[in-house]
């Protein structure tokens, strides 16, 4: 294999935990809740929507 591809797949062991599966959810639930949101508070819905985006980002350990 290839050094650039093990270094790739090095850390995705972290996709099993469910912590990160639960953060991915909690993502996709807080999208569908705030899409449909009116123009007026779009930018809260977006706040809302980034920050859980960020969750499962954060949860990735570091080497």
């Amino acid at each position: 294999m290839e050094y650039r591809q093990m270094r790739k797949n090095k850390n995705r062991g972290y996709q099993k935990l469910r912590v990160w599966n639960d953060a991915i959810d909690y993502y996709v639930q807080t999208y569908s809740v705030f899409r449909g949101f009116s123009y007026e508070i779009k930018r809260v819905a977006s706040q809302a929507i980034a920050s859980s985006d960020s969750v499962h980002r954060n949860t990735c350990p570091v080497k």
